[in-house]
């Protein structure tokens, strides 16, 4: 639950995607990598989720132990 309110939240996907996109897009303009830049803002992403949805399942695991 938690992961997908990180993931759909309205406040971090317009926030956190658009500033993402916004530095991409600068970045790819200088360097002219717009594929290996975009890629690894996706890969970054990916990771970022990965990572809080095993924080969160590891917690929730936790909490159903104690009640």
């Amino acid at each position: 639950y938690a992961v997908s309110l990180m993931k759909w939240s309205a406040l971090v996907s317009v926030l956190g995607v658009a500033d993402l996109t916004y530095r991409a897009q600068l970045l790819s303009t200088q360097t002219f990598r717009p594929i290996e830049i975009f890629t690894s803002i996706g890969v970054a992403y990916f990771f970022m989720s990965m990572i809080f949805s095993h924080i969160v399942r590891t917690l929730e695991r936790r909490w159903r132990m104690k009640y």
